[in-house]
């Protein structure tokens, strides 16, 4: 009721605002005249100046207008929405008066402009021929769409650019770009839909966006310049010495990276379309986001080699699986999809829909294993054969595949078999990923788990409760008493181990081949305790319990 009631009075408040709407010369502006909201379509002018006092253009404000051909900026304008200025068929030139300090690209969509204009009292925005760069000329904001080039269809990007900004380039009617020395920076889809067919770098610069040649038909690259830091092989950017994967062109048919190369670089395939891939045996590492804009939902991956280390958000929502080849002798992929060393002890990747983990032998949980994975009930079960979990295991996991409205934390339910908390390296679990799961542990385990860091950031620690109807067994089979430097252990069955856990995981007293139903162990070197006994029986039964003196 209560969400009914809040959406009838956004309901009720935006219908009053619209109307409160001014409109000057068909125009419709915000009440205060700061917001430029909708340009009319069938507004019959060639040329259109934005009134001084707007600070915002909304999205779609001005959209397929037929008669447009000019549009002027004011100087006070200090927001553009995305596709603020859409499909104006004849529009030609944009005039800045100041280029705004926020910009939600792409502003400029599907417009046959011709040039960009700055006025003579613009201070943060210069034309030069047509386009747009920043005061100091080093960021490049807008290409034209249509540009009158000479030599025909061909632009080389100014010495001291060193940044192209996202979008800059976005439908631009260019055949052949040259890109300069300077180049430090390459925004988001900055060449998309590009009509480019020939790219010529000096520079490989060290910041690039995803989808930077998004849609674009180049088959290959070039490099220019002995002091070029890529090389072109095969039509692809690699490193000088040939050991790292840097971009990989869009409309490139490339199944096969060669071997020597021990890299694939941040966001190499800058919006290719890879089905299959065939890792070199040489492979050691693939880097952030490397194949985070590959454009096919269907492709993997062939490690032939040692499974490389990963990094963060390889993939976009895991769209792509990784599989071993047959021979691989270091590991191999399992029938869920997932790939473990030979041995079966180290869990290197997940499969993106995962139904359930809860493999009994695994020692080890490889470093973003499960990142992206989708959890389809939510349970997530580690078995008490880990004992070692590295770092951002579980980064960004849920428990449905995607939907279009989803929250930004879930409450997964984790079981942990591991009497003591299995070791974690680096950064694995944080309030913002567990903060509202659960942990089931094993009776006795909740303080110990409770006390160690990052385990204690789970929201719930607790033991499984017993099946309805089912009532836990209160009398235990083992007895313990402490007398002076020593305790004294008694059970009803053979004991083979006894330990000592303390609140950080550590064995502080392990006493083996005990063979006997009952033991003494020296405690003299302690001068108190507080954590866990933990014993395990002939027949590998085990029991622990709090202990403190």
């Amino acid at each position: 009721m209560n969400r009914i009631l809040q959406f009838l009075i956004f309901i009720f408040w935006s219908t009053l605002l619209y109307s409160q709407n001014i409109v000057v010369d068909g125009v419709t502006f915000s009440t205060d005249g700061r917001t430029l909201i909708k340009y009319p379509k069938d507004k019959t002018d060639e040329e259109y100046v934005v009134p001084e006092g707007t600070e915002i253009i909304m999205s779609y404000a001005i959209d397929m207008n037929e008669h447009l051909r000019k549009i002027t900026l004011p100087s006070s304008l200090m927001k553009m929405n995305s596709q603020a200025i859409k499909s104006c068929s004849c529009l030609e030139i944009v005039v800045f008066n100041t280029y705004p300090q926020q910009i939600v690209s792409p502003i400029f969509v599907n417009n046959p402009i011709k040039e960009f204009q700055t006025s003579e009292t613009c201070l943060n925005c210069i034309a030069i021929d047509g386009v747009l760069f920043s005061s100091d000329k080093k960021v490049l904001l807008h290409f034209p769409t249509y540009n009158s080039l000479e030599p025909k269809n061909k632009y080389i990007v100014p010495e001291s650019t060193e940044i192209i900004s996202e979008y800059a380039f976005e439908g631009a009617h260019v055949n052949e770009l040259i890109l300069p020395s300077t180049l430090k920076e390459i925004g988001d889809y900055a060449f998309s839909w590009c009509q480019a067919i020939s790219v010529t770098w000096k520079q490989f610069p060290a910041n690039r966006g995803l989808g930077i040649f998004a849609g674009t038909k180049i088959s290959s690259f070039n490099v220019m310049g002995d002091d070029c830091n890529c090389v072109s092989i095969d039509g692809a950017l690699y490193s000088k010495d040939n050991k790292c994967l840097l971009l990989v062109p869009a409309c490139k048919t490339y199944d096969r990276i060669p071997e020597g190369v021990r890299e694939i670089g941040t966001k190499v395939m800058g919006g290719a379309n890879i089905e299959k891939m065939i890792l070199p045996t040489t492979l050691t590492h693939i880097n952030d986001s490397a194949f985070y804009d590959n454009i096919s939902y269907n492709s993997f991956l062939v490690v032939t080699g040692q499974f490389p280390i990963l990094g963060k958000h390889i993939f976009y929502d895991k769209s792509i699986s990784i599989i071993t080849d047959n021979d691989n002798p270091y590991c191999h992929t399992s029938e869920d999809g997932s790939v473990y060393s030979n041995d079966g002890k180290v869990l290197h990747f997940a499969p993106r829909d995962f139904q359930h983990y809860s493999y009994c032998c695994d020692e080890i949980i490889d470093r973003y294993a499960f990142q992206d994975t989708y959890f389809r009930y939510g349970d997530i079960y580690i078995p008490n054969s880990v004992r070692l979990i590295r770092e951002h295991a579980f980064d960004d996991i849920k428990p449905a595949l995607p939907t279009r409205s989803e929250p930004s934390y879930y409450n997964f339910k984790f079981t942990c078999d591991a009497l003591t908390p299995p070791k974690l390296e680096g950064e694995v679990f944080t309030e913002n990923n567990v903060g509202n799961s659960t942990l089931l542990v094993p009776k006795g385990s909740e303080e110990l788990y409770k006390a160690t860091p990052q385990w204690n950031t789970f929201g719930t620690i607790e033991t499984p409760r017993p099946p309805q109807g089912i009532s836990e067994n209160s009398v235990s089979s083992l007895k313990v008493n402490r007398v002076d430097g020593a305790i004294y252990i008694e059970a009803l069955k053979p004991l083979e181990t006894v330990r000592l856990i303390d609140l950080n995981g550590n064995v502080v007293h392990e006493k083996n081949q005990v063979n006997s139903c009952h033991t003494i162990c020296d405690i003299s070197f302690l001068d108190g305790f507080f954590g866990l006994l933990q014993v395990i029986y002939e027949d590998g039964s085990n029991y622990t319990i709090k202990l403190n003196f």
